[in-house]
């Protein structure tokens, strides 16, 4: 009684550098060409359709994040930066002039202070504008009802 066959031949075309790697293989691990690419074969299709693996996924999340903080970081110190300039560039305006010699340290401090707080308040009024997608959304809300 003939012996039943386990695989089936298939002929496939490597390129040179592939078949080199492939026989290093064969020398380390001391197995055949076809045990090598039957394993390289078998472990693609048993990943093929799944997910990509999460581990690094989860890095590039947290990186991401944190990239993100960053720039939030960043934009909020530029616009107290600016909402500060704003409020001295308005001083000549607003007080009769820019001072004719320097401020002494209390009165320095004194203006500092104001203009953290305008700058504070410039932040907040700049947080309750809402996303213009957010507008929109409300938009088509209030023309349903």
């Amino acid at each position: 009684m003939p012996r039943k066959r386990k695989y089936t031949d298939i002929t496939v075309g490597l390129a040179y550098p592939e078949i080199q790697k492939i026989n290093e293989i064969m020398k380390i691990d001391g197995c055949n060409r076809s045990d090598i690419i039957r394993i390289a074969l078998r472990q693609f299709l048993e990943a093929y359709g799944k997910e990509p693996q999460r581990e690094y996924e989860n890095i590039l999340e947290a990186r991401l994040r944190k990239l993100e903080n960053r720039i939030a970081t960043l934009s909020v110190l530029a616009t107290r930066a600016s909402a500060q300039a704003l409020y001295y560039m308005t001083l000549p305006y607003s007080r009769g002039g820019f001072p004719s010699r320097p401020l002494k340290e209390e009165a320095f401090k004194s203006q500092w202070e104001k203009s953290r707080s305008f700058a504070a308040q410039f932040l907040k009024n700049a947080s309750v504008i809402d996303a213009p997608e957010d507008r929109e959304a409300e938009t088509k809300t209030s023309s349903n009802d």
